[in-house]
C-alpha cells in the first residue's frame, strides 16, 4: 500500500532524527546531511507505489529500513558526486572503500538491533553504546539479575546471527 500525506509526515517526524543523525555520523556537514534528509524522504515519496507492506505491527519498521536503504544510496551518489568534483577541480580526495565497507556494516548492524525484541535492544545498546562494560554494570543499569542479563545477551546474540 502507498504512502499517504499522513502517513509520510509521521514518518518524517518518526524517521527525521535518525536519518539526520546517519547522514552526519557518516562525515557529511549539518547542510548537506539535512538535504539529503531531504533528499530521501522526496525518494520514498515518489517511490512510495513500488513499496508494497500490508498494514500491521511491522510496517514502521520495514518503512525504516527502505528509508535507510535510500540513505545509504544517496550517500553513494553525494560520495561519489563530491570525488569526482574534487577530482575535476585538482583536490584529489580518495575516500578508501574499507571506510564504506565499515560504514555500511555499521548501517546493517544498527538496523539489525533496532528490529531486535525491547529487552533485547535495551541490554544490547546499554552494553556496547552505553559503556557497561560488565554484565554486573548492565544488570544494575537494567535492573535486572546478572543471569538475565547472560540470558539476553545469548538470545540477542543469537537473532543477531541469524
Amino acid at each position: 500500500m502507498p504512502l499517504q500525506n499522513e502517513e509520510l509526515e509521521r514518518f518524517v517526524e518518526t524517521f527525521g532524527g535518525a536519518l539526520l543523525g546517519f547522514f552526519i555520523r557518516m562525515g557529511l556537514a549539518r547542510v548537506d546531511a539535512e538535504d539529503l534528509v531531504q533528499e530521501t524522504f522526496a525518494t520514498a515519496w515518489k517511490r512510495s507505489d513500488s513499496f508494497a507492506c500490508e498494514e500491521g505491527n511491522d510496517r514502521d519498521r520495514l518503512i525504516g529500513g527502505w528509508l535507510n536503504g535510500i540513505a545509504r544510496k544517496l550517500l553513494s551518489n553525494f560520495k561519489r558526486k563530491r570525488k569526482y568534483r574534487n577530482f575535476a577541480e585538482g583536490e584529489i580526495e580518495e575516500i578508501p572503500d574499507e571506510v564504506d565497507v565499515q560504514s555500511e556494516l555499521i548501517i546493517r548492524m544498527r538496523t539489525e538491533v533496532q528490529a531486535l525484541p525491547n529487552e533485547q535492544k535495551q541490554l544490547i545498546e546499554t552494553r556496547f553504546y552505553d559503556d557497561a562494560s560488565t554484565i554486573v554494570e548492565s544488570a544494575k543499569k537494567l535492573n535486572v539479575s546478572p543471569s538475565t542479563v547472560k540470558r539476553l545477551q545469548a538470545a540477542a546474540l543469537e537473532n543477531l546471527c541469524q
